[in-house]
């Protein structure tokens, strides 16, 4: 089986966009965070409201640019906020498993970002945008 000609383009085209996408959240996240702390010098603000920040770019950029989902809805949003939030919580448990077994959470970050990434990558596509190609 496997993918076909015409399918592989695309498919390597959306991976391409993901990680764009994944690379300006990433500024987005790290300057609104700096602003944000600037202005409230409160730490749960700025974490907040950058993070707030950043999955309300991932939205609109996945949603329009990666994935071509055509319209916007209350629950194609509440998915990819769900999404969102699943995927941290593993990323948080699997990190307190690293550090039980003595493993530096620098170094363990390193295969759970890719981890995380996959498992965003794939529950965007499948299960929040409906994307069967």
């Amino acid at each position: 089986m496997g993918m076909t000609r015409e399918k592989r383009p695309r498919f390597t085209q959306q991976i391409v966009r993901y990680a764009i996408v994944g690379l300006s959240n990433t500024i987005i996240g790290y300057l609104s965070f700096v602003l944000l702390l600037s202005l409230f010098s409160r730490d749960i603000v700025a974490i907040v409201g950058s993070n707030v920040l950043g999955i309300a770019n991932s939205y609109v950029w996945n949603s329009r640019w990666t994935f071509r989902h055509k319209r916007y809805d209350v629950s194609t949003a509440t998915r990819f906020v769900c999404l969102y939030i699943v995927v941290i919580l593993v990323n948080e448990k699997l990190l307190i498993v690293a550090k039980g077994m003595d493993i530096s959470v620098y170094v363990a970050q390193v295969p759970l970002l890719a981890l995380t990434m996959a498992v965003g990558y794939l529950g965007q596509k499948y299960l929040v945008f409906n994307c069967r190609q």
